[in-house]
C-alpha cells in the first residue's frame, strides 16, 4: 500500500484552488478542484475538494458539491492545465 508521508501531503497545499487530477488507493480517479488539505493533532489527513469535472468510477454525488476524502487513501494528486479535456479516461 502506498503511504504519502505528511510532508508529501503538506506539499498539496500548494494545489488548493487549482485543477488537480486525484488518484486514491482503491483506483477512484477524480478531476476537480482543491479545496483544501488539513492535518489533525492526531496526524490524520483530509482532503476536501469540489467542481468535480470527472470521476471514475461515478461515486455518490454530493448536494453541496463539495467532497471529503481521507487523506490516507490518497495516492497522487497533480495539478493540470485548466484547456485539458478529461471526458474520457485521464
Amino acid at each position: 500500500m502506498f503511504d504519502m508521508t505528511r510532508e508529501e501531503f503538506e506539499a498539496l497545499d500548494k494545489f488548493s484552488g487549482q485543477r488537480v487530477h486525484l488518484t486514491f488507493i482503491e483506483g477512484q480517479q477524480v478531476v476537480a478542484t482543491l479545496s483544501n488539505i488539513s492535518i489533525d493533532i492526531d496526524g490524520s489527513q483530509h482532503l476536501v475538494y469540489g467542481d468535480v469535472e470527472w470521476a471514475s468510477p461515478l461515486g455518490d454525488v454530493s448536494e453541496s458539491g463539495w467532497y471529503y476524502s481521507a487523506g490516507e487513501e490518497l495516492v497522487s494528486c497533480v495539478a493540470i492545465a485548466k484547456e485539458a479535456n478529461f471526458s474520457s479516461s485521464p
